[in-house]
């Protein structure tokens, strides 16, 4: 049944194939995953020219197997995050690629996360001449000190706008200052000697294998991925959309993992994402659709307690507004950011406290958890909506037995409660324990990293010839030259024409799909009256159009005269060899 083509492939990069792919096409090309990264999707990266003077460099002595640390970088568009993967030495057993084994490194600072903010330092001068011939910048909570110093009111509610991925012209020397600090981070986290030109650290040999997150709602990708290259050069190992990378770190991309409809929502400084993935088969998933609302940002949060707080300070004082001073705003801003962090660890409280907050005033509210949820009710109500509307239109259709929820504010009992409830999957599976929202974009990139430095951990003798590994090559694969779907009939031999069927169709496997592949999905059937008999139909549907009937199942319908809606799963699972293999609602296989 299967026909071959071309595949062409990266074996950095993974894509899972499409559900519909073009039937005409008979010798298109398609990304081959790698091995052990098959189910690592959307990854887009190429091979990479000989790093510059600013790669980390590491001399190893002759014969000395050099270690490989794989490293994944969330770069949110308020805050960048760095996870570091298990170590590979080449010939060495290949260490775990699950999240346990994951670690978030900190910043000079102890936070585990770094503000993407950087400012233009007036004060810094090069020399002892005192003139400015190079750029300076302050970067992390420095440059938001100086910021909140010079513009107070900006740096509360318009924060993120500052941020290198929040302006709306992406400035490629911020850009390129910041990766170079986080790659120092990440140097002295792993123990890797830097040696770029400025004063690294003395840790041990090795290379840093890196994996990238960028922000979805960032438009110039592709700047971003040149600055990228120029500081890290051909370590770059690929790039992962976020919530193709909270997948992975939950575990969705392992061969053995039973799932169909994944739901990843993510929640965070640059707004609500929905992403709804589908499980091909082979640890392998693709992107259904993806919805974004840039409206619902954490600010909306923030602002709903401060003026809670503002109201309060205004009935107890003499009718003082805060909102008449720009830095009593800002202070009220930031004990309002941190009040929310605390109700969102589950903490049954938290106190809003500010000395001197105007005219020599303090103020201290508390705020208990039912408060803070029914200050942000209108906001939790209006994301529902949107999810409503968005990856759960088609809720009749489709069956989530996946969610996974990422970014800062899924962190909060009462928003991740009401997801939840959105889906109603009997067995949902919500992730890993151990695997924190906030975080699991950089777990993620990190595990990426892992699984495609340890391909050939076993082949190679240092690090630079485990990256030559991952070069592009092509491969022949075979496909389906057919679509193969189920058609639900009521009573034999009704409907049976094939201009009939083909509106009818649901298809389970693609035509183009790369085999062995393996798919499923719902079918919905009722009792109408007892004497009716349903058929499950096994058709194929050629390049025509044509439907050819392959096989056909016989719906048990019980003796009840009351209509019910049921439902029934089908799995199907189609070789190289051609042969089909059908179960339904986990039954035995039949093949076809």
């Amino acid at each position: 049944m299967g026909k071959k083509q071309k595949k062409k492939g990266n074996k950095q990069q993974s894509s899972a194939p499409s559900s519909t792919p073009n039937r005409s096409d008979e010798k298109k090309k398609t990304m081959q995953p790698s091995p052990s990264t098959s189910s690592l999707t959307n990854g887009t990266s190429s091979p990479q020219k000989p790093a510059d003077k600013n790669t980390l460099k590491n001399k190893t002595k002759k014969g000395e197997k050099e270690t490989l640390h794989p490293l994944g970088i969330d770069l949110g568009t308020l805050y960048a995050r760095i996870a570091l993967g298990p170590s590979t030495v080449a010939a060495a057993v290949v260490p775990s690629t699950d999240a346990s084994s994951i670690r978030i490194l900190s910043n000079p600072d102890g936070a585990r996360q770094t503000l993407s903010l950087l400012l233009d330092d007036e004060d810094a001068t090069n020399g002892d001449n005192g003139s400015k011939s190079k750029r300076h910048y302050l970067m992390g909570e420095s440059a938001r000190k100086a910021f909140l110093r010079k513009f107070p009111r900006k740096a509360a509610d318009g924060l993120i706008y500052e941020t290198i991925f929040g302006k709306s012209e992406l400035d490629p020397s911020k850009l390129q200052t910041f990766l170079e600090e986080i790659r120092g981070y990440a140097a002295d986290g792993a123990g890797v000697t830097e040696s770029s030109g400025g004063s690294g650290g003395t840790g041990g040999q090795g290379r840093l294998g890196v994996v990238l997150a960028l922000p979805t709602s960032l438009t110039d990708k592709g700047a971003s991925r040149a600055v990228a290259k120029k500081v890290f050069g051909k370590y770059i190992l690929g790039y992962l959309r976020p919530s193709a990378a909270v997948a992975v770190a939950h575990g969705l991309a392992d061969d053995g993992r039973e799932w169909k409809h994944a739901a990843v929502i993510d929640w965070g400084a640059s707004g609500l994402t929905a992403t709804h993935f589908h499980h091909v088969g082979k640890g392998m998933f693709s992107i259904v659709s993806a919805h974004n609302s840039s409206e619902h940002t954490p600010n909306l949060l923030t602002k709903a307690l401060l003026n809670h707080c503002a109201a309060q300070f205004k009935r107890r004082n003499g009718g003082l507004d805060i909102n008449e001073s720009a830095r009593s705003y800002a202070k009220l801003w930031q004990a309002c950011e941190y009040a929310c962090k605390v109700l969102a660890v589950g903490s049954g409280s938290a106190t809003v406290e500010v000395d001197g907050l105007m005219e020599g005033i303090d103020l201290s509210v508390l705020v208990s958890r039912p408060r803070f949820e029914m200050l942000i009710g209108r906001t939790l109500s209006s994301a529902t909506d949107f999810l409503k509307s968005s990856i759960l239109s088609n809720n009749n259709e489709i069956t989530f037995d996946v969610l996974l929820l990422s970014g800062g504010l899924c962190k909060i009992p009462c928003i991740s409660s009401s997801f939840s409830k959105l889906f109603t999957h009997e067995h949902l599976y919500k992730g890993r324990p151990d695997v924190s929202p906030e975080e699991a974009v950089a777990i993620g990139c990190a595990v990426h990293a892992t699984a495609v430095t340890t391909v050939h951990a076993g082949a190679t003798t240092n690090a630079r010839d485990v990256l030559q590994h991952l070069g592009t090559e092509e491969e022949e694969v075979v496909v389906s030259p057919v679509s193969i779907g189920i058609v639900v009939i009521l009573g034999e031999g009704a409907h049976e024409k094939s201009a009939v069927l083909q509106e009818q169709v649901k298809t389970v496997i693609g035509a183009g799909t790369p085999l062995p592949a393996i798919s499923g999905c719902d079918v919905d059937y009722c009792n109408t009256d007892k004497n009716d008999t349903q058929y499950i139909l096994v058709v194929q549907v050629l390049e025509g159009g044509e439907v050819v009937i392959l096989g056909r199942a016989r719906v048990s319908v019980s003796n009840d005269t009351e209509k019910k809606a049921k439902k029934a799963a089908v799995i199907m699972e189609l070789t190289c060899e051609g042969q089909l293999s059908i179960s339904l609602d986990g039954g035995p296989c039949l093949t076809i």
